[in-house]
């Protein structure tokens, strides 16, 4: 294994050891601070496609004739 592998697979073992156990994201804050973000772009998402809802035209409105 080269030095580079050897590199990339002791930082993936350390982070995952991190999370794995909690990290630095066990407080109630953190955590109440990313689900908050995950929600609001789950909405923004869902507001803002017009593939998901179209809430406002952004054009003009095709007649029927």
């Amino acid at each position: 294994m080269d030095k580079k592998a050897l590199k990339g697979t002791a930082l993936a073992a350390i982070g995952g050891s991190i999370m794995f156990f909690g990290g630095c994201l066990d407080s109630g804050m953190v955590q109440k601070f990313l689900y908050v973000s995950a929600v609001d772009q789950i909405w923004e998402f869902v507001l803002d496609n017009d593939a998901v809802f179209d809430l406002w035209e952004g054009g003009d409105v095709p007649v029927a004739e």
